[in-house]
């Protein structure tokens, strides 16, 4: 038996700067959510945890 990396539900989303669109997070409950500027495209990384009781 192998664990499985990532087990509780991340979304990754990489938008070009000005432009985050969320389009499934409006109903989602977010549990917690961490934004990681990245300068070497001039790109943000935003990454959403999920809560867990969510079913997709």
């Amino acid at each position: 038996m192998s664990l499985r990396k990532g087990s509780a539900r991340t979304n990754v989303i990489n938008k070009s700067i000005g432009s985050f669109r969320f389009h499934s997070l409006e109903i989602i409950m977010i549990n917690y959510a961490k934004v990681e500027c990245k300068n070497q495209n001039d790109a943000y990384c935003v990454k959403v945890w999920l809560s867990s009781s969510v079913v997709t």
